[in-house]
């Protein structure tokens, strides 16, 4: 009975360090790193390891973020880089590990509820701090124009991802309070748009923006959605100094690029011609993990900056494990967007949206690689897939 108790202890302690991880991510580097392996120690010590290891194998979308680690251990056999190097690479992506132990933490409806409900009120708290930060308020957080405790790549990429869920809890909410979600998604917008500085932010808005239309209408919803973008933007381009500056410092940067290749745009066209040259030298298995900048390095002629990594997660993929690693990559977002037909519709949004934000935002960072969209993949794919388990030869639905 004693040991019940016990057990049962470290099983709310570990759902309980789930559900935080969700404003982890929103605010603190820090506190996400360590509470994905903290949440898994309680989980461990909870005991009834024989039921979670069944579950978590009876979830076809656990062997593709198997698989995709595996291919990152199997890299190190043929490795070109230092030790060092190896490790540091293995480490940021270990959380795609750490996230098949996600997977039975939100096995119950009302924990993935309790960590989509703790991701939106971060994401609202973390809006209102950029208002008041107008004010002069919390400077000593302040890590942008008007972003705060996130840097304006991660702010508006979260900004983004919570406007499309405040989309979803309006559709789905049937009484007089969802308007409270419609104020909230204006506000959002009003930052990513009019506010922020963050063009990853903006490409991904619009990709969810086009998914939610999709979603909701099918087919149809695409030129519904393509002719809101147009007049959005449009409208945006025409009131909004931030975006109108932005975009036009894009096609100054292109324009100017065989003049100036140390603008943002300038660097991630050089960082991906480099990148190219060297996936031709070593095509199909490429020179292994944690290589890429060793390799870079060793360009002739030799790179005016040195990189580690080619802000493209694909590209950085591609320099590793070549056409074979480009192949795991679209697995690893193709086989959770398959599946996810099967789930319930919130947790179907959920998985769609994120796979679509990391998949757009890779084309221009190293997403999966960084720590806040990275561990932000691993944590939603887990949130919605713990939903779904495979037994008796079909797919049920976890409640």
């Amino acid at each position: 009975m004693c040991y019940k108790k016990i057990a049962n202890t470290f099983d709310v302690a570990s759902k309980v360090c789930a559900v935080l991880t969700a404003p982890a991510i929103v605010f603190s580097t820090a506190a996400t790193v360590v509470l994905f392996p903290v949440t898994i120690f309680f989980s461990l010590l909870a005991g009834n390891l024989r039921e979670r290891l069944n579950f978590i194998l009876s979830n076809p979308v656990v062997f593709i973020l198997l698989i995709f680690c595996s291919m990152f251990l199997i890299g190190v056999t043929y490795s070109s880089a230092s030790w060092s190097d190896i490790f540091l690479v293995l480490r940021k992506y270990d959380k795609y590990l750490f996230a098949v132990m996600f997977f039975p933490l939100f096995r119950e409806e009302k924990w993935r509820n309790y960590a989509i409900n703790a991701f939106l009120a971060s994401i609202l708290v973390l809006l209102l701090a950029s208002y008041l930060k107008h004010f002069s308020w919390l400077r000593q957080w302040s890590t942008g124009p008007v972003e705060i405790f996130r840097f304006t790549i991660e702010f508006n990429f979260l900004m983004a991802f919570g406007a499309y869920l405040c989309l979803f809890k309006f559709v789905s909410i049937r009484s007089h309070w969802r308007w409270l979600w419609v104020a909230f998604f204006l506000l959002v917008i009003h930052t990513v748009l009019f506010r922020s500085v963050g063009r990853s932010g903006y490409i991904v808005f619009a990709g969810l923006m086009m998914l939610f239309f999709l979603q909701r209408f099918r087919w149809k919803g695409l030129v519904i959605a393509a002719t809101s973008m147009i007049l959005l933007f449009s409208a945006v381009y025409i009131f909004s100094h931030p975006f109108k500056h932005r975009m036009e410092l894009v096609f100054k940067d292109i324009k100017t690029y065989h003049k100036d290749d140390y603008t943002s745009v300038g660097l991630r066209i050089t960082f991906v011609k480099n990148s190219l040259k060297l996936i031709k030298s070593n095509p199909v298995f490429g020179t292994g993990t944690g290589s890429f900048a060793k390799e870079y390095r060793e360009i002739k002629p030799t790179p005016k900056i040195k990189s580690t990594n080619p802000h493209n997660e694909y590209m950085y993929v591609m320099v590793q494990f070549g056409f074979v690693g480009l192949v795991m990559l679209l697995l690893f977002f193709g086989v959770p967007w398959r599946y996810s037909r099967f789930l319930p519709a919130q947790e179907k949004y959920i998985a769609q949206g994120i796979i679509i934000s990391i998949m757009l935002g890779s084309l221009a960072n190293s997403w999966l690689l960084d720590v806040t969209e990275g561990h932000c993949y691993a944590y939603f794919i887990a949130l919605a897939f713990g939903a779904l388990s495979f037994r008796r030869g079909k797919f049920q639905i976890e409640k």
